[in-house]
Order: structure tokens, then C-alpha cells, then sequence
């Protein structure tokens, strides 16, 4: 199972998070995502009520290229 967590829902909105479980429920990749365009402030709106993930949050985190490798890895 995959799930994915935003900035927002438009065709702008980043990733903040990716989880990643196998079929026996054990996780394989829960990593918080630097936005790389949207600024590190409030203005995630909506989401942030949604999902809980503050700018605060992800704000030394790396970005998505860096967990790239890992991802292809996990999903190939």
C-alpha cells in the first residue's frame, strides 16, 4: 500500500510524505519530504488540518530526489 501526503490538492501541490506497507502490514519507507517549490509557510491551507504536517515539520528534511533511489527500490 502506498499513501502519499500534499501540500494541497491542485496540480502545484508537492509531496510532504510518502508511507509505504507490504502485504503483511510491515513498513517499508515512512519518509517526510522537503517541498522543493511551496515556501515552508501557513499557506499549505486545508491540508494542514487534514493531514497534520507543518512546515515546521519538513523543514530539515531531505527532498524528494534524494528519496528517490530508495523509492524506485521499494516499488520496482
Amino acid at each position: 500500500m502506498l499513501d502519499i501526503e500534499t501540500t494541497g490538492f491542485g496540480s502545484t501541490a508537492e509531496i510532504l510524505q510518502i508511507g509505504i506497507i507490504d502485504g503483511d502490514g510491515y513498513i517499508l519507507m515512512n519518509q517526510y519530504i522537503k517541498p522543493t517549490v511551496c515556501e515552508l509557510t501557513d499557506t499549505w491551507g486545508h491540508a494542514v488540518e487534514i493531514h497534520g504536517i507543518t512546515p515546521e515539520r519538513v523543514a530539515n528534511c531531505p527532498s524528494l530526489v534524494s528519496v528517490l533511489p530508495a523509492l524506485a527500490e521499494i516499488t520496482k
